[in-house]
């Protein structure tokens, strides 16, 4: 077996590179106002921006890209994914659109469905 250089394109880093950071988006998660929902919301405020940089640094890198992609990518559970698409598209209140949805462009899931391309903006 041959010793490995560091930067030998056959040897995986150790850890994934980190997303930039992009500062907070948002004060706190977004929730849909029943009290378990708000609960979660502030459990989850400091690990939603990391996740959200990630998903945003996974789109840029590989995208355009399904949420199924994603969810495979950084074996996130929709329960996570979900939210944080939903921020970085742009929706609620003061919420800045980094990502867009492409109209029309389909790619097939793990399970064989149709499912639309998510792609980071400029």
């Amino acid at each position: 077996m041959k010793p490995t250089e560091p930067d030998d394109p056959d040897v995986l880093p150790k850890q994934p590179p980190q997303p930039p950071d992009l500062g907070p988006l948002f004060e706190q998660p977004p929730h849909n106002r029943t009290p378990t929902s708000i609960a979660a919301a502030r459990a989850k405020r400091d690990t939603a921006a990391t996740q959200r940089m990630a998903v945003l640094a996974m789109i840029r890198q590989y995208g355009p890209v399904t949420r199924d992609d994603l969810q495979a990518l950084m074996h996130l559970g929709p329960q996570s994914l979900t939210p944080r698409v939903w921020e970085l598209l742009g929706n609620g209140i003061g919420h800045t659109r980094m990502i867009k949805e492409l109209t029309g462009q389909t790619r097939l899931t793990r399970s064989g469905r149709a499912a639309v391309l998510l792609q980071a903006l400029p």
